[in-house]
C-alpha cells in the first residue's frame, strides 16, 4: 500500500486509534528518512539512504552525474566510489556483498542476513530496526512508484529499497520501505515473496542522453534538465513515458551539452516525435555494455543491516 511521510507520522500518533500493539520507525534527525533515486543507482542511494539513518554522511547525493565529479579535489560521490572500486559501470550494484563491500570502502561495517522464511525475514527486520539500524533490502519491483511485484509471475525487475520501520496490530503485521520518493508499508509475506521474485540480469546495453525541457512560459528558453542513462533497448518507450510525465503546456528535448537537437513534445503539436534513429548516434553521449549477473544468486535471501 502506497502511503506518505504524513500517513506514517500520523500512525505514530494514534497507534490506540489505528490498534497498533507496536511501531518503530527510523529517522534522520527527527525526520522520515528520504530516498529519491536518479537513474540507474537503487542500490546506491538506498544505502545512503541507510548510512544518514546512522549520522553518516560519506559523500553527497547528486540529482544527475557530469564531468564535474573528476574535478580534482572534489569530494567524490558514492557512485564514483563504486566506480572506482570495480563494483558498478553506471550506479548499477550486481548484490548483497557488493553493498556490503561499498559500504566498506566507505568506511563503514554493514552485515548480510540471511532468510528463508517470511518468519526469519520479519524478525531481520525487527531486530535490526530495534537496534537502530536501517536494512538495503533487494526485492522485484512493479513500477516506478516502488512496488514489490510479489504476485507469481508478476514482471517485475530486480531493485534495492530501503527498510526503515515496521508496524504490528491486532490483526496483521507490515514493513514500512521507501524509494523513488514514494512510501509503502507492505507484509513481511508480500516483501518476502517479491525477494524470491528476483531473476536474473541479462547482459546488456544502456546509453546516457541529454534531456533538456522548455516551461510553458512564451519567452522561455530551453534548459538542460540531466544527463540521465537508459537502457538501449526500449529507449523510445522509456523517451515516451518521461514525455508523458512532463508538466502540461512544457516542452521537452534531447541534445548534447551544447542545446536541444530533437524536439519530443512540443505542446503546439499532438503526441509526440519519437523518430530519433537517423540522429541517435549524436544523441547518445556515452554508452556502457553491462554484464550478466545472476541474481538470483546474489539476492534472494539476502538483505544489508546498515
Amino acid at each position: 500500500m502506497e502511503m506518505c511521510k504524513e500517513d506514517i507520522e500520523a500512525m505514530i500518533a494514534d497507534r490506540a486509534g489505528d490498534k497498533l500493539t507496536e511501531i518503530e520507525v527510523l529517522r534522520v534527525e527527527g525526520k522520515i528518512p528520504e530516498n529519491e533515486q536518479k537513474g540507474p543507482t537503487c542500490g546506491i542511494y538506498a544505502l545512503d539512504a541507510a548510512l544518514k539513518i546512522r549520522g553518516v554522511d560519506v559523500a553527497p547525493r547528486r540529482l544527475h552525474f557530469s564531468e564535474d565529479d573528476k574535478i580534482e579535489g572534489k569530494k567524490h560521490s558514492i557512485r564514483r566510489v563504486a566506480k572506482d572500486k570495480g563494483l558498478s559501470k553506471i550506479g548499477e550494484i550486481g548484490g548483497a556483498r557488493d553493498i556490503m563491500d561499498l559500504a566498506a570502502a566507505l568506511g563503514v561495517v554493514t552485515t548480510i542476513e540471511k532468510f528463508d522464511s517470511v518468519e526469519k525475514l520479519w524478525e531481520v527486520v525487527k531486530t535490526a530496526v530495534k537496534s537502530g539500524h536501517g536494512i538495503v533490502m533487494p526485492y522485484s519491483c512493479e513500477g516506478n512508484d516502488g512496488a514489490p511485484a510479489w504476485s507469481t509471475n508478476a514482471d517485475g525487475f530486480a531493485h534495492w529499497c530501503l527498510l526503515f520501520g515496521y508496524f504490528e496490530s491486532e490483526r496483521f503485521k507490515r514493513v514500512f520501505m521507501t524509494t523513488y520518493g514514494s512510501y509503502h508499508r507492505i507484509s513481511p509475506s508480500r516483501l518476502f515473496n517479491a525477494n524470491q521474485s528476483v531473476q536474473d540480469w541479462p547482459r546488456q546495453t544502456w546509453v546516457k542522453i541529454a534531456i533538456w525541457f522548455k516551461d510553458i512560459e512564451p519567452d522561455c528558453k530551453w534548459q538542460f534538465w540531466k544527463n540521465d542513462w537508459r537502457p538501449e533497448k526500449g529507449l523510445k518507450e522509456s523517451i515516451e513515458e518521461t514525455a508523458r510525465s512532463t508538466g502540461e503546456g512544457m516542452s521537452l528535448g534531447l541534445g548534447d551539452k551544447n542545446g536541444v537537437l530533437h524536439v519530443v513534445r512540443d505542446p503546439g503539436k499532438p503526441g509526440f516525435n519519437l523518430e530519433f534513429g537517423p540522429m541517435l548516434h549524436k544523441l547518445i553521449l556515452k554508452n556502457a555494455i553491462l554484464r550478466q549477473v545472476r541474481y538470483t544468486r546474489t539476492m534472494r535471501g539476502e538483505c544489508v543491516v546498515v
